[in-house]
């Protein structure tokens, strides 16, 4: 009788803390990916706020499975008096890898540069103190630069910036195990009106 009732506390006690421990690492989880895609958002939004459309260019994946997704942004420095642009020397440099599931930034040209390296031939770079946004073609050819960047973010499940609406959104979804988080976010860009 009393083998019977202590095996019944027990499977009574297993229903509740069972659960219980599922839940809390369910709770870890959706907190992990919480924070890393608010770093990542928060990080995409500052680089993306300094810029006006004319800085920003998307290269988006020919295959989303495989391609990796490609942006640059070049901040606006500040506007003169007369109206004229001044452009950063540097870009920010995003790139979505499907693949391998990251988020990456890289800085162009990196800081600081390498003691005696000199930009090689084939490598875009900056001669004019004051340069235009780049060009789509040169936009890509920089974005490529962002292998080996940091990574913003890991378990990127998809990575979506659509700049054809007004104000251009941002969205971000991260997948680990079974759990899953999205972030969107609509952004004002410099020196534009909504």
């Amino acid at each position: 009788m009393a083998m019977a009732l202590l095996l019944i506390l027990l499977t009574l006690l297993a229903q509740v803390l069972v659960p219980m421990g599922r839940g809390t690492r369910r709770g870890a989880t959706q907190i992990e990916l919480q924070q890393l895609a608010q770093v990542a958002m928060d990080r995409l939004a500052a680089d993306l706020s300094s810029a006006p459309r004319a800085g920003i260019n998307l290269v988006p994946p020919a295959n989303p499975a495989s391609d990796p997704t490609l942006l640059s942004i070049q901040p606006l420095t500040t506007v003169t008096s007369t109206g004229g642009q001044e452009w950063s020397t540097t870009l920010a440099l995003y790139r979505y890898d499907p693949v391998e599931r990251k988020l990456y930034r890289r800085q162009w040209p990196p800081e600081p540069p390498s003691v005696g390296r000199l930009p090689q031939q084939d490598e875009p770079f900056f001669e004019q103190p004051n340069p235009p946004p780049p060009a789509a073609p040169i936009a890509t050819e920089l974005a490529t630069l962002a292998v080996g960047g940091a990574v913003l973010a890991g378990h990127v499940e998809s990575f979506t910036v659509d700049l054809s609406v007004d104000p251009p959104r941002l969205q971000l979804v991260l997948k680990l195990g079974e759990e899953s988080f999205e972030l969107t976010r609509r952004l004002m860009l410099r020196n534009v009106r909504y």
